[in-house]
This record gives structure tokens, sequence and C-alpha cells, in this order.
């Protein structure tokens, strides 16, 4: 089974253009991201997906030292995961890919990213499922009413049931409602899949939840996906603006003292 881990790195994202190639450090902010995905002990081979050659040139050395390759891809995707199918249609030519060798969507703008996740999301997908994700217990009570901040829940089961913005209100059941045996957790945005299952989910339309609440992973919910969830104590930091991205840095530059 082969277990590769696909970085996108969007150039003109909308909030924070050129974001991934900011400096923190000396070297631009996807570099953190992939010292961290060097680290992960599951994975056989680490792609960057890249849209520009300026992001090349920013980030050609420090791909290599953390043995990924670097792929241009498209850059007219509607959506990461479209990027990253791109990704598995270039490796799948080149050497073949099985329907169930694994794949995870690994952010580039999560600069302190922890390989463990990684590691795990790998773990639960050779347990069997069609997607892994990532539940976080540190969710706090703002967390809960920011509509802002995606919440996944999971069931007595412990199988994924729903992914929310918010937890109450018209259109959402009721999963404060404890008798209901819901669990809820934050969710943090990393997502593993077979190829199989991969392919079929770009194959498939936009669902009307997945519109409505502007959550790209409801269509595979409402396709009848099976999802797991690992629960993590991890809390992420996701660069998506300004302000992110001066926390992002004091926090990785500050580790390293005066």
């Amino acid at each position: 089974m082969l277990r590769l881990g696909i970085v996108p790195a969007r150039l003109a994202s909308t909030r924070f253009p050129e974001k991934v190639i900011q400096d923190i450090d000396g070297i631009p902010m996807i570099c953190h991201t992939l010292k961290q995905v060097e680290k992960c002990k599951k994975l056989d081979r680490i792609f960057v997906a890249i849209d520009s050659e300026k992001t090349r040139k920013a980030i050609n050395s420090c791909a290599t030292g953390a043995g990924a390759k670097i792929l241009m891809t498209s850059d007219d995707h509607a959506t990461g995961t479209d990027r990253i199918s791109e990704v598995v249609d270039i490796v799948d030519d080149c050497f073949g890919i099985d329907d169930n060798d694994i794949v995870i969507n690994i952010q580039g703008d999560e600069p302190m990213i922890d390989p463990n996740c990684i590691d795990a999301l790998v773990e639960e997908m050779e347990d069997g499922c069609d997607l892994a994700t990532i539940a976080s217990t540190e969710l706090t009570r703002s967390h809960l009413y920011d509509e802002n901040v995606v919440k996944v829940i999971k069931n007595k089961e412990h199988e994924v049931v729903d992914f929310v913005r918010k937890v109450t209100g018209e259109g959402v059941p009721n999963y404060l409602d404890s008798k209901e045996g819901y669990e809820i957790f934050k969710h943090i945005g990393l997502y593993a899949y077979t190829k199989k299952s991969l392919n079929r989910f770009v194959s498939l339309p936009q669902s009307d939840n997945e519109k409505e609440r502007s959550l790209e992973q409801l269509r595979a919910l409402d396709n009848g996906f099976k999802i797991n969830a690992f629960v993590s104590s991890y809390s992420s930091l996701s660069v998506d603006t300004v302000d992110d991205f001066i926390l992002a840095k004091s926090l990785i530059e500050g580790e390293k003292g005066p």
C-alpha cells in the first residue's frame, strides 16, 4: 500500500495573496509545513502541488531538502481537493497507483502542523474507511458559537455524522442535546482518502448542504462516504489572514529564542 502526502500550494489565495511564500525565519512559510511533514513516519512520498513558477523558485531548495517533489498543476482549480486529484493523476501516469493506496491532503498554510496527526490519519485509513479527518478536543465555548469555526459531529458509534458551522438553529439538529449522544469537536482540515474514494469524490456534483454551508466535506457525507475522525488535542493554526501570519511568525521565531 502506497501512502502519499500532497501539499497544495496555491499562490493567488483570496484573503492573503502569496501567503505560502511569505517569509518566516528566513524561509517561505510553506517550507515550515514541509519540515513538519518530513517528520512523518507513515508517508512513502511527499508532493507539493504548485500553480506558479514563482512558487517553484521560492521553495525549490527547501522542498528538495524535505524530500518532496514539486509538481506544477492548473491555476484554475475550484478547490484544493481538485488540485490533489490532478497530482494523483500525474503520479498514477508515472508509476501507477492502486485504488486502495492512501492520499493525504495536507494544508500548506499550517506551518506548525503536527506530523503525528498525519500519521494517525494513515492508520485510520488502514483500518478501512472512505475518508478520514481530525477532530480536535480544543473546542472552546467561543468556538462553539463562532460560525467561522467548523465543528465535526460524531455519534455513539464514533462515526462522523455532520460538519457544521452552527450547532443549533433552523435546519440544524440540536447537537447540544447530550441525550442524543452526540460528541462535538473542532474540525481540523486535514483529509485522507483512498485513490478510489478521491476519484469518486471529485466526480460528484456539489451537494445542497455543501453549497448552503460552504463546506466541501459535506459532499462526502451526503453521498454515503464512511468518514472516520481521529480525536486529537492538536488545535491547529491555519494562516488565512495577515493577522494569522503575524501570530504564526511570532510563535515560530519565538521558539528559537534570542
